[in-house]
């Protein structure tokens, strides 16, 4: 469901291809939507993120690491985070999917960035910018406070390949991320 011909038809490999994609889609994107001028600080920008995943974000300290306003780099994280909704927005849309799209949060403090809801098929996803996949990006996936019955519970990452991380989750590499839908 979804996806480029290119890989296929060019004999490209398929991660280079979506991975190349990936980078001038949101680099026209974020010119665009955002007024981002400078993409190479943009890119520090990501770097920085990857290099902390999987801590508590402290945005004082990164902007102040990249030399930009709290701000601004506010506004770009929420950018990245939309950009992954908003692509399977995109899909569902696209392809007719009848599906609803939120995320969930408890006074318990459990939370889930994105909940797609197909009929009585639930998939909850949390979205990552880390190249590495550890388990503190996916715990939350596998709290027994959620209240979903039976759920498929997926890690939207930048790590490149789809891999079965527990038995309940399985990453699946943003570029791809149209693939929970399948």
């Amino acid at each position: 469901m979804g996806g480029y011909p290119d890989p296929l038809i060019h004999r490209v490999d398929r991660r280079t291809f979506y991975a190349s994609y990936l980078q001038t889609y949101l680099e026209r994107d974020i010119r665009m939507i955002q007024s981002v001028q400078d993409t190479s600080q943009f890119q520090s920008f990501l770097e920085l993120l990857a290099g902390r995943a999987g801590q508590l974000l402290n945005l004082s300290s990164l902007a102040r690491d990249l030399g930009v306003s709290q701000p601004t780099a506010k506004r770009w994280l929420t950018l990245l985070e939309n950009y992954a909704v908003a692509e399977l927005f995109k899909t569902v849309m696209h392809c007719g999917i009848a599906a609803e799209l939120y995320f969930y949060r408890d006074l318990n403090g459990n939370e889930v960035d994105l909940i797609i809801e197909q009929g009585h098929r639930q998939l909850l996803a949390e979205i990552k910018l880390s190249k590495s996949l550890r388990p503190r990006h996916y715990e939350q996936l596998e709290r027994s406070g959620l209240p979903f019955a039976n759920p498929q519970r997926f890690l939207i990452s930048a790590y490149g390949d789809a891999v079965q991380l527990t038995r309940q989750v399985r990453n699946i590499p943003a570029w791809e991320a149209h693939r929970v839908l399948d």
